[in-house]
């Protein structure tokens, strides 16, 4: 009788069935509210409301998943699909827990050029969505990215996940590599590159690719499964 309570109190509070919780499974909230402090992870503070957006577009998980609207410290949405000022977010090394903006990374050289991280896994001990959302939340996989793909584009997937974009930073310099119509690291890597989520213009399919090496920094969108 108590567990029944519990699933009408969550249904009456949300009030649509868009964030009903099913018992078995669980629910995607409206958005995710975090106080991000600078430090070993976030590169500069900030409060940010992520919106939260219910998708089946990363495979069969049960009930489907959960994935931020925004890159991983994004302040300010984009207003065009090429809007890479506000669109990019804090950008990450591949199995590196530590953020970066373009100017932290400029005042900051030497730590950035610190040794890459090694392995073919992005673990969860460094996954900045993890340790900044919390448990539930993650960096999608190679595997994820691929079932992502469909018939895909940058703009037609703008209305909804608004801010599939990026810009990689290169190692020894710091340098931005180029703005693409690529979307963030994956937490998949194949020893020496990983595989990214991306495109070569805002109309082509994505694809997932490798782009490397690891200490290239790239930005990430978080995600985590519904049942969780």
């Amino acid at each position: 009788m108590r567990k029944l309570f519990l699933c009408i109190s969550i249904l009456s509070t949300f009030g649509t069935a868009a964030y009903a919780q099913n018992c078995s499974t669980g629910f995607c909230p409206a958005t995710v509210i975090a106080h991000h402090k600078i430090g070993a992870v976030a590169p500069v503070s900030a409060d940010i409301t992520y919106n939260v957006i219910s998708t089946n577009a990363f495979g069969s998980a049960t009930g489907g998943y959960c994935l931020l609207d925004r890159n991983l410290g994004v302040t300010t949405l984009p207003t065009t699909v090429s809007d890479y000022t506000n669109g990019t977010g804090w950008v990450f090394q591949f199995g590196k827990a530590k953020g970066w903006t373009a100017s932290t990374i400029s005042s900051n050289l030497a730590t950035f050029n610190l040794a890459a991280a090694t392995g073919t896994s992005w673990t969860a001990a460094n996954d900045p969505c993890t340790i900044l959302l919390g448990s539930s939340w993650r960096i999608p996989t190679k595997t994820e990215w691929t079932a992502a793909i469909g018939s895909n584009t940058p703009t037609s997937l703008y209305a909804t996940w608004k801010t599939c974009l990026t810009c990689g930073y290169l190692q020894t310099t710091g340098a931005l590599w180029s703005c693409t119509y690529a979307t963030v690291n994956s937490s998949t890597s194949d020893g020496t590159n990983y595989y990214t989520f991306n495109a070569t213009s805002a109309t082509a399919t994505y694809t997932v690719s490798t782009i490397g090496p690891h200490n290239m920094a790239m930005p990430v969108r978080c995600i985590k499964n519904f049942a969780n």
